[in-house]
């Protein structure tokens, strides 16, 4: 209101000055910025021109583009191209040799992602914060856009990948199946953090905020079904599948996490807004995150939010493989608000591994979407 009146005032005494010279012979100009684009909304690689408004016949522009390409210019009115998705400000200072003035328009250029058509693995980024993030995304054959899907989001241990995630779960093998799209996204490493923003710590990079853009972006796409969107993660990507429960429950139907927990950090932040289904699988002898105390802390927390059932059910897995040193047990603690669950295989002798057979019992990634398939947004859908 306070730029808006100020220009309209400009405007006036502008049109005032230039019928009235002063006593000597010279005229007044003072300058006021403003500018316009021709779009502001646009795709990935698509040109913006802009046109410089500013009153006060300023002689000078120095424009910054957040995101744009050149991401500066001295032209009056220059063409930017954006290559990478996001939404950007816009900074123009124009003076002239009596005065200058500056304005900023924060989120005022938005660049739509640009997917790729039909289906299989695609390496992409999205620009977040200003910092160019990477992904993979799956499209399964299956899925052709006539239903709206799940969307299932898969995130590394510290110091991974998304190649290494996404072979190591393999995730794509079941969304070939149960026709799902599943995206697996990259922590930033080594550029300024070497994991994933668990900590919500305020110098490092805005993991929720990225995580949850890239939603959006996913589901302006493809016809998604928004009350099925599942968090899985190895590790520090399961802590940081916890923290995004705490942060982003309105939006996420469940969570499973693998040799992963949620640290003070995460407690501290923690403030869902509905039951949260948790799924946790962790190995008795896991050398980077012992079990004791931190997995029955992660769990308890769970059961008290959801208002599930303090008894556990206990049941042994199936030994399929006896001979390879460990032995898993299913633990239930249900009856929650909304019928959700929290869930845990305790694999007894297993160390910090993304459980698979034969080498275990349990397979982790089958039993992730077993899991997933019985809950919306709303809570139990499968009894």
């Amino acid at each position: 209101m306070k730029r808006a009146l100020a220009y309209s005032l400009a405007i006036i005494v502008s049109n005032w000055l230039s019928s009235c010279d002063s006593e000597e012979g010279e005229q007044l100009e003072s300058v006021v910025a403003e500018f316009s684009a021709g779009n502001t909304q646009l795709d990935q690689g698509f040109m913006v021109s802009f046109t410089d408004l500013s009153l006060g016949t300023p002689d000078t522009w120095n424009w910054s583009f957040e995101g744009g390409s050149p991401s500066t210019s001295n032209e009056q009115n220059p063409t930017i191209t954006y290559e990478s998705a996001g939404t950007f400000e816009v900074t123009l200072s124009a003076s002239n040799s009596i005065s200058s003035d500056v304005i900023t328009k924060s989120g005022y250029i938005t660049v739509n992602p640009s997917f790729p058509d039909g289906s299989g693995l695609f390496n992409l980024t999205l620009t977040h914060d200003d910092l160019v993030r990477e992904y993979l995304m799956y499209v399964p054959e299956v899925y052709t856009g006539s239903a709206a899907v799940p969307l299932l989001i898969d995130l590394h241990g510290n110091l991974g990948t998304r190649e290494q995630q996404y072979n190591s779960s393999e995730f794509y093998k079941v969304a070939d199946v149960e026709n799902f799209i599943l995206i697996t996204p990259e922590s930033l490493i080594p550029e300024r953090f070497t994991q994933w923003n668990y900590d919500n710590l305020p110098d490092a990079a805005d993991d929720v905020g990225f995580i949850s853009t890239l939603m959006d972006a996913v589901i302006a796409n493809y016809n998604i079904d928004e009350k099925r969107i599942y968090v899985a993660g190895s590790s520090g990507g399961a802590v940081m599948a916890f923290n995004l429960a705490c942060q982003l429950s309105t939006r996420i139907a469940a969570v499973a996490g693998v040799k992963g927990i949620m640290n003070q950090a995460v407690f501290n932040g923690c403030n869902p807004e509905k039951p949260m289904p948790i799924l946790q699988l962790h190995g008795t002898e896991d050398p980077i995150i012992p079990y004791d105390p931190a997995v029955p802390t992660t769990l308890g927390y769970w059961v008290q939010y959801n208002e599930t059932s303090q008894d556990p059910i206990i049941t042994p897995v199936s030994d399929e493989f006896p001979d390879n040193g460990n032995t898993a047990d299913y633990i239930l603690l249900d009856n929650g608000t909304n019928g959700v669950t929290v869930e845990h295989f305790r694999v007894n002798g297993g160390g910090h591994d993304w459980f698979k057979k034969p080498n275990h019992d349990v397979d982790a990634t089958e039993e992730a979407w077993k899991f997933f398939s019985k809950y919306d947004l709303n809570g139990r859908v499968l009894r």
